[in-house]
């Protein structure tokens, strides 16, 4: 995933150098990141999910957080073990405890 994250970061500094000139490949390079770390996002939430129920749980939010392997995929997503628990209970829009992969 870190490598990931610096092709991602030099193709969305190559897409601002040319704002100016083309704005419609700047706004689909922009989109084609978002889905690029949505994808990762989801693979990772996919690995977590031991029981395969396409559901998220706390204690599995906690198996990762504890998992230094899976601390560094957050790390590449640049995601923050504290974040992890925010964007958690974010996601956790109906407050079941569970949040869908």
């Amino acid at each position: 995933f870190a490598l990931l994250n610096v092709m991602t970061g030099v193709f969305c500094s190559n897409a601002i150098e040319t704002a100016q000139q083309n704005p419609e490949f700047v706004a689909t390079s922009v989109i084609t990141s978002r889905k690029a770390y949505s994808d990762n996002l989801r693979a990772l939430f996919k690995t977590v999910d031991e029981d395969h129920s396409g559901l998220i749980t706390l204690t599995e939010l906690e198996k990762l957080l504890l998992d230094e392997r899976m601390r560094a995929h957050l790390t590449a997503l640049e995601i923050d073990v504290s974040d992890a628990w925010t964007l958690f209970r974010l996601l956790d829009s109906n407050h079941s405890g569970a949040i869908e992969v």
